[in-house]
């Protein structure tokens, strides 16, 4: 009897044992789980530019995360601190990050101080760490990123030469097709920053206003537009004076290649890229193939429609949007033409008609910069 109670005490005293340890357990597991939903509402805040609201939650959590995870941490709280300039508390995230072991980290902390430092103007330094993720994590998914990284210098710099010519080495030479894309788009803002600037280029020149002078008159004389001019030397006004130096950028080597099956528009100036945009073009396979022209340009354009109605500009009834490029083939005016995408997830989408559809202020930009007579050809990837 008495070796039965004993038993019975012992079982008990173990029993109890497991529940305390099982809650414990579940306690602690229940605690993780609140601090691991504060690190992803965290997130959530930092991806919608809620710096601040992020950065206090960061902030609690972090002495309750230890190892990797104390990591992840501290990377978004560097960046709530240098989205909202406080560049010092930024660089001392990026510094605990790399004396930290967990080296697959360290070339984002790398690749953070090297755009820090560039913004600073502390070139010297920012290609030191460029320098180090390429060298030292070639295989990084960073090391992609850091590839361009001296891009941002040269631009930075105002060296926009440079920046150009890095831009294409990286576009004709890298075997990287991600790299290539980033190069391509970096491409594209550096020729429109230039082009849209006072400064001159290979592929402008400059022009002192005569006397009877307008810009409509100079935008015919140089085959280029009048938007183009305002544009590029920064006139509030149409007035100009005799005496008056103008940047002219003639129009008439720009051209146009759309690819329907990547659903991009380039913007070529004498067959070299110029700029790259992203379209919407037609279902089934109804953009047609083929060489045209712009021959028609049109500021809030009426749409016609297949049954002959006019739907006037601005009606929310009007497809077409702020502008209009119609397309003649072989001299002979077509259905189609480059028009606005009033609904922008249309883009990279076979949804249309036949028509070629951009962003709004992609459309706008390039209608500014393209004259009448601009050559536009459509293919597709396999022709």
């Amino acid at each position: 009897m008495k070796n039965r109670s004993i038993l019975f005490t012992v079982f008990i005293l173990v029993l109890s044992a497991i529940i305390v340890t099982g809650s414990i357990t579940l306690i602690k597991h229940k605690r993780n789980r609140i601090y691991l939903n504060k690190y992803h509402e965290a997130n959530t805040l930092l991806n919608d530019a809620k710096y601040e609201e992020a950065l206090k939650i960061f902030k609690s959590i972090y002495p309750k995360f230890k190892g990797e995870g104390q990591i992840e941490i501290v990377y978004g709280m560097g960046v709530c601190y240098q989205k909202t300039g406080r560049a010092d508390k930024a660089e001392e995230c990026w510094q605990e990050i790399l004396d930290s072991p967990y080296l697959s980290y360290h070339p984002f902390a790398y690749y953070e101080l090297a755009q820090q430092k560039t913004r600073e103007n502390n070139f010297e330094q920012a290609e030191v760490y460029y320098s180090k993720i390429t060298g030292e994590f070639p295989s990084h998914p960073v090391a992609e990123k850091a590839m361009l990284g001296p891009v941002d210098i040269y631009v930075a710099k105002g060296e926009f030469g440079k920046a150009k010519g890095y831009c294409e080495n990286i576009i004709e030479s890298l075997d990287s097709l991600k790299v290539k894309e980033t190069a391509i788009d970096k491409l594209g803002q550096i020729n429109l920053k230039l082009l849209f600037s006072r400064d001159p280029t290979e592929i402008s020149k400059f022009y002192y206003v005569e006397t009877g002078d307008t810009l409509s008159h100079i935008a015919k004389r140089f085959n280029t537009t009048v938007a183009l001019i305002e544009k590029s030397n920064n006139l509030r006004s149409t007035v100009i004076r005799p005496g008056q130096k103008l940047k002219i950028t003639p129009a008439d080597k720009f051209s146009i290649l759309i690819d329907i099956k990547k659903n991009e528009l380039f913007l070529n100036y004498d067959i070299q890229l110029f700029k790259r945009y992203k379209i919407a073009s037609g279902a089934d396979s109804r953009t047609p193939s083929g060489n045209f022209e712009i021959r028609e340009k049109l500021k809030d354009p009426p749409w016609y429609t297949q049954v002959g109605k006019v739907i006037p500009p601005h009606s929310p009834d009007n497809i077409l949007g702020s502008r209009w490029m119609g397309l003649w083939e072989s001299g002979v005016k077509t259905s189609y033409g480059i028009h606005e995408a009033l609904d922008p997830s249309d883009i990279g989408k076979y949804v249309t008609q036949g028509c070629i559809r951009m962003i709004k202020d992609d459309l706008e930009q390039l209608y500014d910069i393209v004259t009448i007579g601009t050559a536009v050809t459509i293919k597709k990837s396999n022709e």
